[in-house]
């Protein structure tokens, strides 16, 4: 997604839950937006947050502040990953948003749809919730005709490091 692509998604994912749009039952929530807005500020594939729970999330406040994400599984290496400073507010607006919700936020408790159980449902719950924003954005396709799916946003989140990054070295 390029930035005008990305900030409108996140503006019709906002709206969605705005409106209470139910897809397949269930009703789409401030956690949409938020898990658009995790995904590109970690540079986490959607396999990783599946399963992730708030025990793998440690908040670093220091001379940069940051989260380190450590998790219990994942595609490549297990390695700690670090977001980058905007992750720290959308995570404690994802916890306030639970607790709104009388979810208390446990270390062992999911970080999206913490009350699906099924993490393959809850993701399923998920990413049809985003193509259905993608739908009402007319964005479910790339330039290239490429379809885009919840993935998209690991490479978006790349490709703004790459395009907005300061002194990012490529190597």
């Amino acid at each position: 997604f390029n930035e005008n692509d990305y900030s409108k998604i996140v503006a019709v994912a906002r709206d969605a839950a705005k409106k209470r749009k139910v897809v397949r039952y269930i009703q789409i929530t401030t956690e949409l937006p938020l898990l658009i807005e995790f995904m590109t500020n970690t540079f986490l594939r959607p396999s990783d947050v599946k399963d992730l729970r708030h025990r793998n999330i440690e908040i670093i406040n220091g001379k940069q502040n940051y989260l380190r994400i450590q998790t219990d599984t994942s595609k490549t290496v297990k390695t700690p990953v670090v977001s980058l400073e905007a992750a720290v507010a959308i995570y404690r607006d994802l916890i306030g948003f639970h607790q709104t919700q009388n979810n208390p936020n446990d270390p062992d408790d999911f970080l999206f749809l913490p009350n699906l159980k099924n993490r393959t449902y809850a993701m399923e719950t998920l990413r049809r919730q985003f193509d259905a924003v993608l739908a009402d954005a007319k964005l479910k396709t790339a330039g290239t005709g490429e379809s885009r799916t919840l993935y998209s946003l690991r490479h978006t989140a790349i490709m703004f490091r790459l395009t907005q990054g300061d002194q990012i070295d490529l190597l």
